[in-house]
């Protein structure tokens, strides 16, 4: 038996399956969402896409997008 405690949250690349939860957050939390759309272009483009998941459920996003010498996070 291991001393550690087990992570309550882990992180994985974004998938087409996560969009529909990640946009609804979106939704949930500011006033000028991104769209669904915007969310899938952003998978498809190849950006840095990224869940936080606690067990199966999306509890956080993070898309990185990097141009030049600047990123947007």
């Amino acid at each position: 038996m291991s001393a550690l405690p087990k992570p309550q949250v882990s992180y994985r690349r974004m998938r087409p399956t996560d969009l529909a939860a990640v946009a609804d957050m979106e939704r949930s939390l500011y006033a000028f969402p991104w769209s669904l759309g915007n969310f899938r272009d952003s998978l498809n483009a190849g950006y840095d896409c990224w869940v936080a998941c606690h067990g199966e459920q999306v509890i956080g996003y993070a898309i990185l997008m990097i141009a030049l010498d600047e990123a947007h996070l």
